[in-house]
């Protein structure tokens, strides 16, 4: 399906995603990526470790060296890490931005499916503007025993929890992953397996993506990310498993999820409505047009709408490419007695 975008560039939505969403089957996992742009202005996980080591006038981690592992010697060096994230992270002057509300708009429409490795807790804000607070959240190291959990998963705890709780050391992730009676990666692994999962706010090469890889299981399941041109050229997310979707620029996305999921959210007449003005036009359409009105005719119940708004020889034409339309000029086509193509 693909969804025009006010910079006029395209971005596509593969159908197995839409399928999963309607269905109930979509997993969102949310990155620090999501909690940038203003009025977050929440920093990465490297930017978090940077900003650490440069108040404890340590030097900054050497190059290979992971993240949590960094943080886990500043803690051995006597720094109070898990007060000082849970301190820059829940900063008063931090507040929702556009991406948070177009990923609270999209999961709540379905019941919300949400993971995030983020400890602010704006997606919660902006969920419950929308459902009245009617939704679960789960803290660090509770994870849901259930594969189709509803709700929000605090993966590595929130800052709503005391601050002893959040997974930040290299020690935190050993326990949140191999100790703990239901691990992080035994909760993902079931994930993976039962659901499409679409990453938000994730680079290829983020740290905190080497752990959720860990839990990606061997056989083909259906994981995509949203990321930008530059990040979807990289071959990295293909190492993983992982299908990059295109949006252009990094302010297109909080658009790109706003239109899916006001397309989600269109009734029976919204569709009708829709279908009536693109036919006052004409082909050629543009994608994000011509992939409604496919979608239209494949679906029984909207097909009407174009059987009762369809005139003139340039729909007619448009509508002989279709393969439903083509069969009913097939002899050996088995044709529904009652199907509009037909009538």
């Amino acid at each position: 399906m693909w969804f025009g975008l006010s910079d006029g560039q395209e971005a596509e939505v593969p159908e197995k995603l839409i399928s999963a969403y309607a269905e109930g089957r979509l997993a969102l996992f949310v990155g620090a990526g999501a909690s940038v742009a203003p009025p977050s202005g929440l920093p990465t996980f490297q930017e978090l470790t940077e900003k650490l080591c440069n108040e404890s006038h340590a030097p900054p981690p050497e190059q290979g060296t992971t993240i949590d592992k960094a943080l886990g010697g500043l803690e051995r060096k006597g720094v109070d890490v898990h007060q000082r994230v849970k301190t820059i992270v829940s900063s008063s002057e931090s507040k929702p931005n556009a991406l948070h509300n177009a990923i609270a708009e999209l999961a709540a429409v379905k019941q919300p499916r949400i993971v995030t490795t983020n400890y602010d807790r704006h997606l919660s804000a902006c969920l419950g503007e929308r459902l009245g607070g009617g939704f679960e959240e789960y803290p660090s190291l509770a994870f849901p025993q259930r594969e189709g959990f509803t709700g929000i998963v605090y993966l590595h705890g929130s800052v709503k929890e005391p601050a002893e709780h959040l997974v930040v050391t290299d020690v935190d992730f050993g326990r949140a992953y191999l100790e703990t009676p239901w691990t992080a990666a035994q909760f993902l692994s079931r994930v993976f397996r039962s659901s499409t999962v679409l990453f938000v706010g994730y680079s290829h090469d983020d740290t905190l993506m080497e752990y959720l890889a860990r839990a990606l299981p061997a056989d083909e399941t259906d994981r995509f990310a949203l990321c930008s041109q530059k990040e979807a050229e990289n071959e990295l997310w293909q190492q993983r498993g992982i299908k990059p979707i295109s949006y252009g620029a990094h302010q297109a996305l909080p658009e790109l999820l706003g239109k899916w999921a006001e397309r989600a959210r269109m009734g029976i007449l919204d569709h009708r409505q829709r279908v009536k003005t693109i036919l006052q036009g004409a082909p050629p359409l543009s994608r994000e047009d011509e992939s409604y009105l496919q979608e239209t005719v494949r679906t029984p119940e909207r097909l009407r709408f174009f059987t009762e708004s369809a005139r003139g020889a340039e729909w007619l034409r448009w509508a002989k490419e279709l393969p439903d339309f083509r069969r009913i000029f097939d002899p050996r086509a088995d044709l529904q007695p009652n199907g509009l193509w037909a009538q």
